[in-house]
């Protein structure tokens, strides 16, 4: 049995929406180191803006993303109904991005 702080969060995290709807068709995610120097940050491109999302904070030195920023990646999409159609690439300014699109209803379910 949840306790009433657990069940009343759950309830008010089901009505919120996966992804905001307000900034339009996902159109590119991309990893960004963050500009406190401690981590990453994923980027996730929309037609009409961007959301930012926060990646596990590291602290020993790092030269690219690890598995735990790739795992933090596909949680926080899939966690929106998204999903990568390639494979990571190199953009013009070094980050690794990839096009995305939402996950059908339909393949969600099953």
């Amino acid at each position: 049995m949840l306790s009433p702080v657990r069940a009343l969060r759950r309830a008010a995290t089901r009505f919120r929406p996966c992804r905001p709807f307000w900034l339009g068709t996902p159109l590119r995610a991309t990893i960004a180191p963050a500009a406190s120097g401690d981590g990453y940050v994923l980027l996730i491109r929309y037609a009409q803006g961007t959301e930012w999302v926060d990646l596990p904070t590291r602290t020993g030195p790092y030269d690219r993303p690890d598995e735990r920023e790739f795992t933090a990646v596909a949680a926080a999409l899939a966690a929106r109904g998204l999903t990568r159609i390639t494979p990571w690439q190199i953009d013009t300014d070094a980050h690794l991005c990839a096009p995305i699109s939402p996950i059908r209803k339909e393949a969600r379910r099953g």
